[in-house]
C-alpha cells in the first residue's frame, strides 16, 4: 500500500485564503457592497492629500521661519521623531491584531477543515497584516515623509525608493510582531484569567502616564514669551533633538533608509546608517522567519487545532443563579455586560476622547496663562477653548448614533419586551452621559484651574458643555432609535445616521461658538449666562424631540 501524498504548498490555495481573510479585516468588497468601498477609498485618499499637503505646509514655515536652524532646514530628526511615534503606536496594534487573528480568532477550526496545509494558513494571515500594515504605512507615513522630502529639496530617485523601502519596513513590522506575539499572547492571557489583578495594573500604568503627563506641563513656565526669549527655547529645542539621535539611534537610521539625510547645504540619498538600518532589519526578519517557521507556526497549529480555548471560555467562571430585576436595572446591566466585552465601538472611542479631554484642558490653560494676553485675546482664548470643548464632546457623542444597530438582532428582541419603549432607549445614554459628563467637569475645572476663570464663569460653562452633550447625545440616539419594520438593519444606515449626528455635532459647535463670540464683547458674567441659555434650549429641544419619537414609536409599536 503506497503511503498517502504529503501535500505541498498550493500558492491557488494561498490566494483564496488570503482574499478571504482579507476581506474580512478591510470590510473592502466592489462585489459585496461597491458604494460602501468606493467611499471608503475615496476617504482614505482625501485623508491621503491633506497628510501630504499639511505635512509640506508645516515643514516649509518652519524652515522659512528658522525654527531649528538659521538656514533653510529642517533637520531629519523632526521627522523621524514623528515617524517613531507612529511605528510604535502602530506596532502595538500590529501585535494586538495578529494575536486575535492568530489565537483567538473564531473561525480557526473551520478554516483548519479547508483542503489546505495549516501553513498555508499561517501564512496566509502573516500575509493580510503585511498588507494592511503597508496600506497604514502608505496611507500616513508616505505623505508625512514625502512633504519633508519635497520642502528639503529630495533627489527625484529617492520618491519611488521610498515606495521599495516602506515596504521593506512595512514586512520588517510583521516579522518583529510575530516574534513577541507568543510572549504577549501568554501574559495577556495571563491577565484575563486574573481580572483582580488586572484593573490595578490598568490603573497604575494609566497613573504613570497622566503623572509623567503633569510633570510635562507644570515644567512650562508660567510665562511664555517666545519671541523674546527664543535662544533659551530654541537651545531647549535642540537638546531633544540631539537626544533622541543619541537615545533612539535606530529609528533616526530606519528614517535615513527610508528618505535619505539632508545636511542644511546638501542631501546625502543613501548615508551609511542607512546600510546600518537596511543590515538591521534584515538579519532580525530572517531571524523572526525562521521563528516562525520551527516556532510560532508548530504552536499557532496546536493551539487552534486542539479544545484549549474552548475549554478555557467554557470552563471559565462560576455559575451564577438568575435572579429576577426591575426592566431598567436589566437594561442597565445588559450595557455593563456590553461594555466589559468590547461589542460597544461607539463608546469605547468616545470613552478614548474624554479619557483625553482633561490633559488637553490642561496643556492649554497653562500654555495660554502663561502667555500675556490683552482683554480681546482673552475672549479669543475663550472662544477657542469652547469650540475645542464642543467639538471633542459633540463629535464623540455622534458615536451613539450606531447604539442600537449595533445590537443588531437584539435590538429587534429587546423591541419585543413587554415594556414601554423608554425601558431599553434610556439605559443606552446611562454610561456615555456619565463618562461625558465627568470628563467635561473635570476638563472645565482644569482648565479654569490653570488659565485663571473665575469661579462663576467656569460653573456656568461646565453646566453648559454638559447640557449641549446630553443634548446631541439624545439627537443621536434618535437617529438610530427607529422602527422595526424600517430599513436600519440594512447595510449603509447606521452610517447615515452617524453622519448626520457628526453633522449636528458640527454645526451646533461652530454657531454656539459664533454666537458666544458676539456675546463675549458684553462682559465675562453676561457672556456665560446666555451661553447657559443656549444650552438650555438646546437641550430642551434635543429631549423633547426625543420624547415625541419615543413615543411615537412606541404606539406604532402598540399597532402592530
Amino acid at each position: 500500500m503506497k503511503a498517502a501524498k504529503k501535500e505541498v504548498f498550493s500558492f491557488h490555495k494561498f490566494l483564496v485564503l488570503f482574499r478571504m481573510l482579507f476581506r474580512e479585516k478591510s470590510h473592502l468588497s466592489l462585489r459585496g457592497n461597491l458604494k460602501r468601498t468606493l467611499v471608503k477609498l475615496m476617504s482614505l485618499l482625501i485623508l491621503f492629500l491633506a497628510l501630504g499637503f499639511l505635512s509640506y505646509g508645516a515643514y516649509y514655515l518652519a524652515a522659512s521661519f528658522n525654527v531649528f536652524s538659521t538656514v533653510f532646514y529642517v533637520p531629519l530628526a523632526v521627522p523621524s521623531m514623528v515617524m517613531a511615534f507612529l511605528l510604535l503606536f502602530g506596532f502595538f496594534s500590529l501585535l494586538s491584531g495578529l494575536r486575535r487573528s492568530l489565537f483567538l480568532s473564531p473561525d480557526n477550526k473551520i478554516l483548519l477543515t479547508y483542503p489546505c496545509t495549516g501553513s498555508t494558513l499561517f501564512l496566509a494571515r502573516l500575509a493580510v497584516y503585511f498588507v494592511h500594515e503597508l496600506g497604514r504605512n502608505f496611507l500616513v507615513q508616505f505623505p508625512l515623509l514625502v512633504g519633508y522630502m519635497a520642502v528639503m529639496g529630495a533627489p527625484g530617485g529617492l520618491y519611488p525608493w521610498l515606495v521599495v523601502a516602506l515596504v521593506f519596513l512595512s514586512f520588517f513590522e510583521v516579522m518583529l510582531a510575530s516574534l513577541f506575539v507568543i510572549p504577549y499572547h501568554l501574559i495577556a492571557s495571563f491577565l484575563e484569567e486574573r481580572r483582580a489583578l488586572r484593573l490595578p495594573l490598568l490603573i497604575a500604568f494609566f497613573l504613570v502616564l497622566a503623572g509623567l503627563f503633569v510633570a510635562l506641563v507644570l515644567m512650562v513656565p508660567d510665562t511664555v514669551d517666545i519671541f523674546t526669549n527664543w535662544s533659551y527655547y530654541s537651545r531647549i529645542v535642540q537638546s531633544i533633538l540631539n537626544g533622541f539621535k543619541a537615545y533612539l539611534s535606530p529609528f533616526y537610521a530606519a528614517t535615513t533608509f527610508l528618505v535619505g539625510e539632508p545636511t542644511g547645504y546638501s542631501y546625502q540619498a543613501f548615508p551609511l546608517s542607512s546600510l546600518y538600518a537596511f543590515l538591521g532589519m534584515a538579519l532580525l526578519s530572517l531571524l523572526s522567519a525562521l521563528f516562525d517557521v520551527y516556532v510560532l507556526n508548530p504552536f499557532y497549529l496546536r493551539l487552534s487545532s486542539s479544545g484549549v480555548l474552548d475549554s478555557k471560555r467554557k470552563g471559565a467562571g462560576k455559575k451564577k443563579e438568575n435572579r429576577p430585576l426591575p426592566p431598567f436595572i436589566s437594561a442597565l446591566k445588559k450595557e455593563a455586560l456590553l461594555l466589559k466585552s468590547g461589542n460597544e465601538r461607539g463608546l469605547l472611542s468616545l470613552s478614548t476622547a474624554f479619557l483625553a479631554l482633561p490633559f488637553l484642558a490642561l496643556a492649554l490653560g497653562k500654555l495660554f496663562h502663561g502667555m500675556d494676553l490683552s482683554s480681546r485675546g482673552r475672549y479669543y482664548v475663550e472662544v477657542l477653548m469652547l469650540l475645542i470643548f464642543l467639538l471633542v464632546s459633540l463629535a464623540s457623542a455622534a458615536a451613539l448614533a450606531r447604539s442600537f444597530t449595533e445590537e443588531g438582532m437584539g435590538y429587534l428582541l429587546s423591541r419585543s419586551y413587554p415594556r414601554p419603549s423608554f425601558f431599553f432607549i434610556l439605559p443606552k445614554l446611562v454610561f456615555p452621559g456619565a463618562i461625558g459628563s465627568l470628563s467635561l467637569l473635570a476638563s472645565t475645572f482644569l482648565y479654569a484651574l490653570f488659565y485663571g476663570l473665575d469661579p462663576a464663569s467656569s460653573s456656568l460653562l461646565a453646566v453648559s458643555l454638559v447640557v449641549f452633550y446630553l443634548g446631541t447625545s439624545l439627537s443621536a440616539l434618535a437617529f438610530d432609535f427607529v422602527h422595526p419594520s424600517s430599513t436600519f438593519l440594512q447595510d449603509g444606515s447606521s452610517l447615515k445616521g452617524e453622519r448626520a449626528a457628526t453633522l449636528l455635532a458640527f454645526i451646533v459647535s461652530a454657531a454656539v461658538s459664533a454666537l458666544f463670540f458676539l456675546y463675549r464683547n458684553e462682559g465675562v458674567l453676561p457672556s456665560y449666562l446666555k451661553l447657559l441659555a443656549l444650552s438650555l434650549i438646546y437641550g430642551g429641544i434635543s429631549a423633547a424631540l426625543f420624547y415625541l419619537k419615543g413615543r411615537y414609536q412606541g404606539k406604532e409599536e402598540a399597532r402592530r
